[in-house]
């Protein structure tokens, strides 16, 4: 297994990016920059051997400064959507950026997305992979609390890739971190992700209003074409009549989960190339997006444009906006309590 450092570009504020692959003896690479976290490379044999690129990126880094839609970054303070832009704790007000209609978004516009993170390298007998480590002030884009993050990418030769996330704060506040990657096991930019076959092992999933803000109540997924639990063509949803459906343009809901466990909570497989991918997590949502809202005119690394359905979004996280939520339980950290998420993708192909 291996660990490469590569130069990527400069940001306008003039502080250099860095991507940094991991590999292992499996022919599975993985690439992550040290400019928000962000994942550019999943190169995954298919079932003839050859090795692609499953996750939509930009070969640049002006285009992730200037048009990603969260192309596979770390996502928070607080991922989702935090409705009104604001939140109360013991009674005080925080009001924050509104970046998506009348919501803030992914910690807002700059967020953990589009920082730069200091990185340290981590190899031993078992796997490999890098600690990204970045120090959030208090008041940072509205929210309390100075905050020291890590977040730990690691590799090892089962083929599985690992996140862990970690939150130490000074003061009572929110956190709710994710990644964002968009997959397609056709390959970057090659095909749609209706037909990928997607099985989520879940009872209920969150319904939400035209802007995507929560409705504050769960709903059971039995019979309806949001059950994933035997696993179906993505496009079986996305092309029904589903009221929720129709409201999203597709599927842009959390799934609620059963916890870490042997059996994944998620799998998503695709008949064409062979290649599929498990994932297993510690948090009680994902977050399941089909790109529907994706822009048809961004470049992709390859050379290809970006469509909507092209990418799968499987964002493990908490519970939406549950700070303004009553029905949904809002975790709080502090000195005494620590945030910490963990989430496992496993690659492979099916020959």
């Amino acid at each position: 297994m291996n660990i490469q450092k590569k130069y990527f570009g400069v940001l306008k504020n003039n502080q250099d990016v860095f991507k940094y692959t991991l590999s292992n003896d499996k022919g599975l690479e993985i690439s992550i920059l040290n400019y928000g976290g962000i994942i550019t490379d999943i190169i995954v044999p298919d079932r003839n051997g050859y090795k692609e690129n499953i996750t939509l990126s930009f070969n640049n880094i002006k285009d992730y400064e200037e048009k990603s839609p969260h192309f596979g970054c770390i996502t928070g303070r607080v991922a989702g959507r935090i409705s009104n832009g604001e939140f109360s704790i013991d009674n005080k007000k925080y009001k924050l950026c509104k970046n998506d209609n009348n919501a803030c978004i992914h910690g807002g516009e700059t967020g953990l997305s589009k920082r730069v993170w200091n990185v340290r390298k981590m190899i031993n007998d078992k796997d490999i992979g890098i600690e990204l480590s970045y120090f959030s002030p208090h008041m940072e884009d509205g929210f309390p609390g100075n905050v020291d993050f890590k977040v730990l990418y690691t590799l090892n030769n089962n083929n599985e890739f690992t996140i862990e996330y970690y939150g130490n704060t000074d003061e009572k506040t929110i956190l709710n971190l994710t990644n964002h990657a968009y997959f397609n096991l056709e390959g970057a930019g090659e095909g749609l992700i209706l037909d990928h076959i997607l099985k989520v092992n879940s009872k209920y999933y969150v319904p939400v209003d035209n802007e995507l803000i929560p409705l504050g109540h769960l709903e059971k997924i039995d019979n309806t074409p949001l059950d994933f639990n035997e696993g179906k063509k993505i496009k079986q949803a996305v092309e029904s009549k589903y009221i929720q459906v129709q409201t999203v343009g597709g599927i842009d809901h959390a799934f609620v989960l059963k916890g870490l466990s042997d059996k994944p909570n998620i799998v998503v497989s695709n008949e064409k190339t062979g290649r599929y991918m498990k994932v297993k997590t510690d948090q009680q949502v994902a977050v399941i997006y089909t790109s529907c809202q994706l822009d048809n005119n961004l470049i992709l690394a390859n050379g290809l444009k970006t469509k909507r359905y092209g990418g799968l979004c499987l964002e493990t996280q908490d519970f939406p906006d549950a700070v303004n939520q009553k029905n949904f339980r809002t975790n709080y950290y502090n000195k005494q309590k620590p945030y910490y998420a963990k989430t496992i993708f496993e690659f492979g192909s099916i020959v």
